[in-house]
């Protein structure tokens, strides 16, 4: 019998084992990067919807401009500001009374308002609405971008979270 034959055959199997682990790791590697990009990509829009939420909160006055003392379903944007940054004391206790009750009727309403459709949580100075969160809201993304606003007369910083189930 010829045994150069069968060296052959073990040299092409060790070769073709080599081959499949160095594909299989590239394969990994190649979808570990393209999960981290859709990541950032996510991210980055999250944080675009955050900021763009938070600014129209903060620097419009809304429409209709006196919606805080309408329902919610005459309310067509809610901005929480007299002028820029200066922020009116009615329309932000009746965002927050809007926003309290996280699946309420209205927060989904706000939700809508918001033009973002995600979750979210506003707090500004001492003001908030704590049971807002969502229930899971440890086991989501989160995205938070907070302004310098004036708010009754002082400095105060308006925080906008908005939350992405993983």
């Amino acid at each position: 019998m010829n045994k150069k034959g069968q060296g052959i055959a073990i040299d092409f199997l060790f070769a073709v084992m080599i081959f499949l682990l160095v594909l299989n790791a590239s394969l990994t590697l190649i979808d570990s990067n393209n999960s981290t990009a859709m990541d950032k990509n996510l991210i980055g829009e999250l944080q675009a919807t955050t900021s763009q939420s938070v600014d129209a909160l903060v620097r419009t006055e809304g429409s209709p401009k006196d919606w805080q003392n309408r329902s919610i379903d005459e309310a067509v944007i809610i901005g929480l500001a007299k002028s820029d940054r200066v922020l009116d004391n009615d329309k932000v206790n009746t965002f927050i009374t809007w926003s309290k009750t996280y699946s309420s009727s209205d927060y989904n309403m706000v939700k809508t308002l918001l033009l973002s459709g995600y979750d979210f949580h506003f707090k500004i100075g001492g003001l908030e609405a704590p049971e807002a969160k969502p229930p899971i809201w440890n086991d989501m993304t989160a995205v938070r971008i907070k302004r310098i606003v004036n708010f009754n007369g002082e400095e105060a910083i308006a925080e906008f979270t908005i939350y992405y189930p993983q």
